[in-house]
């Protein structure tokens, strides 16, 4: 059974106020009633019957349709055209259907009954979910919806939402079914309303089918199966066994799904209805020869055959009779319209010579007032086309002007994003000095304020991770400046392994490049991460201004702390003083640095967090991705990290340059 006929097995009645009623005591008041209070009561059982006997159904809207015909009583035919068409519905009489409810809605709206008319619109909707259509139930239901939300009708726009998540299981967008759905349901449990619990059940258990989740859609069909059962809903009932017929046959279970599609048929045949008694056989035919059985497969292939036939015969001698009807009547009114044209024509000879002189003159005059009238409209126009066309001229030269000034400013910064590139080194580089390892490098634009440093200092390894203020054209500009002076002072070999002195000498350059004596002091600077590595001695000497150094060994974790003062150039360099920390190492240590630009990054599930501004991810929550991803490979640990990052960030734009290295020596 394909998704698309499950879809069509679980629509929903179309009318919020059918819900189960005790017919006996419905049947004991319609004694007592009379006139418009008959025709309502009328109206109230057949909207019972409509789910478990659709002859009586349609006897008692017979009934009320003649005597509101009778009391000329609009509210209640408007009422009953709309209840007739759900009926059909059921039925699967879907071209009746539809033209009892485009009927209803005129008269509903002229009624200024915005319920009843947002009802009519969901109902079409179930139609077409029915008919296969998907587009024009989108569009029903869609009008549906924004009437109801227009007119503040909570009930139908919770109905209509049900069949918007339809639509969307049918375009496989599971998630956003399931949401529609979740909030449907709370609003028919706030009005304990379990005809619609059951069928929002249905639906969430279609989209957790069309997700292969048949444990979680066996769930909610079996809770909408106790829900139908405890209303005595026939028609739920039968749809919701075929449903999870379909499950047991995809788990295999094929002995399972013939119990469940012969509960099913059984109920069907109760309740009369033709269409689902054929796919009930249809499926239980391809049950049987599943299971091996084909004499029984033969079987039930002739049921459904011979249903078909029925179908098809039954609705081919309704149309030629509905046919036959409309031409009889054709007939009548074409030849009482020649008798009324004869009868006004001769009496219209009689007048018409008194008024064709009048006319005349009349038509000189209106004509003349519209040529003038049309004349300075024309020399209106003119005027305002030369203007608006001298407006277009300047507003398209001026978009060629900015759209040239982008171009050339996106030129430089791609140029400037070469430059930086060049003084960054690549991952196959930084291999070059410790091969075990993985970098993590995403500019949040074009050019970054991030950069990450490897240097040989004698038989020293210097690796540094460096976060400049800001990021973009900015961020570049200073990272390019640092990363010069860096280069500079460790070459000089005057603080050899002394990566701290190194952190002060950059604030002191800082502070004699960017300052100068200017009144306006230049708070820019970074924060970064340094190390020396002697692989001799088997330690690293590290030094951190506001960038921390975490180690991993045989599931051991620990934060290397570095300085909380920033490198910049607004420090008084005298008093600045960071501090070297000295780490032994063995073949098994994993090391990592990392910006900020990680643990800053804004996302997470909108939804679960109640944020719609996202959540950012914290320094915390990335150590247990390092704790977690430690005994893989350090290629297969940065793929990882990046998936989690991506993940994480989901729709949400990047916040900042992202660097991440981790090495093993």
């Amino acid at each position: 059974m394909s998704l698309s006929k499950l879809i069509v097995l679980i629509f929903f009645p179309c009318l919020l106020f059918g819900q189960q009623r005790k017919i006996d005591s419905l049947l004991k008041a319609l004694s007592n009633k009379k006139d418009t209070a008959q025709v309502e009561l009328f109206i109230q059982i057949s909207d019972s019957y409509q789910y478990n006997n659709i002859e009586k159904a349609l006897q008692f809207i017979d009934s009320a349709t003649i005597l509101a015909n009778k009391l000329k009583y609009k509210s209640g035919i408007a009422r009953i055209m709309l209840t007739r068409g759900a009926i059909y519905t059921t039925a699967g009489n879907y071209d009746l259907a539809i033209k009892c409810i485009l009927e209803a809605i005129p008269l509903n709206k002229e009624l200024k009954k915005f319920y009843t008319v947002a009802n009519c619109y969901n109902s079409l909707g179930n139609v077409y979910i029915g008919m296969n259509d998907t587009n024009k139930a989108y569009i029903n239901y869609l009008e549906s919806n924004n009437i109801s939300k227009q007119h503040n009708l909570e009930s139908l726009e919770a109905v209509s939402g049900l069949g918007l998540a339809n639509i969307f299981i049918l375009k496989k967008e599971f998630s956003k079914a399931i949401d529609y759905m979740e909030v449907s349901i709370k609003y028919f449990k706030k009005i304990n309303n379990p005809e619609y619990i059951g069928s929002g059940y249905t639906v969430i258990a279609e989209a957790y089918l069309g997700q292969k989740n048949f444990l979680k859609a066996k769930d909610y069909y079996t809770q909408a199966l106790q829900l139908f059962k405890t209303i005595d809903n026939k028609y739920g009932i039968a749809m919701v066994l075929g449903s999870l017929s379909y499950i047991e046959s995809e788990r295999g279970n094929h002995i399972g799904s013939i119990s469940l599609l012969k509960e099913a048929i059984s109920i069907n045949k109760e309740r009369q209805a033709s269409d689902n008694i054929r796919q009930n056989a249809l499926d239980l035919a391809k049950q049987y020869e599943k299971l091996g059985e084909p004499n029984l497969a033969v079987d039930y292939y002739k049921q459904f055959i011979k249903l078909n036939d029925s179908l098809f015969n039954d609705q081919k001698t309704k149309s030629i009779s509905e046919l036959e009807k409309r031409f009889e009547n054709k007939q009548r009114d074409a030849e009482l319209k020649l008798k009324n044209t004869e009868l006004e024509a001769s009496q219209s000879r009689i007048k018409s010579k008194n008024y064709l002189i009048l006319i005349f003159i009349i038509s000189i005059f209106v004509f003349l007032f519209f040529t003038f009238l049309l004349l300075q409209q024309i020399k209106k126009n003119k005027k305002a086309n030369q203007l608006l066309q001298t407006q277009n001229t300047e507003i398209n030269f001026q978009k060629d002007i900015i759209e040239n000034k982008n171009k050339d400013i996106i030129d430089s910064i791609n140029y400037s994003k070469h430059i930086q590139q060049a003084i960054i080194p690549s991952a196959s580089m930084f291999k070059n000095y410790v091969s075990q390892s993985f970098v993590i490098y995403k500019p949040k634009d074009i050019v970054s304020g991030d950069f990450y440093f490897i240097e040989q200092q004698n038989d020293l390894v210097c690796i540094a991770v460096v976060d400049c203020t800001g990021h973009g054209v900015p961020g570049a500009m200073l990272s390019v400046f640092i990363h010069s002076n860096l280069k500079s002072i460790i070459k000089s070999n005057q603080f050899n392994n002394n990566p701290a002195e190194i952190l002060k000498e950059l604030c002191s350059t800082l502070n004699s490049n960017l300052y100068q004596g200017s009144k306006k002091r230049i708070n820019d600077g970074a924060d970064m991460g340094l190390c020396f590595i002697d692989k001799q001695k088997r330690q690293i000497t590290f030094s951190g201004a506001r960038t921390d150094l975490y180690k991993l060994e045989n599931n051991s974790f620990e934060t290397f702390k570095g300085d909380r003062l920033a490198i910049s150039s607004s420090v008084i360099v005298d008093e600045v003083k960071f501090t070297n920390k000295v780490i032994n190492f063995t073949q098994n240590s994993i090391f990592y640095l990392n910006t900020d630009g990680f643990s800053d990054q804004f996302g997470g599930d909108v939804k679960k967090n109640n944020n719609q501004n996202g959540k950012k991810f914290k320094q915390s929550k990335l150590n247990e991705l390092y704790i977690k991803y430690n005994a893989l490979p350090l290629h297969e640990q940065a793929d990882n990290l990046l998936n989690d990052f991506y993940e994480w960030k989901g729709k949400f734009e990047q916040t900042d340059d992202v660097t991440v290295l981790g090495f093993k020596i």
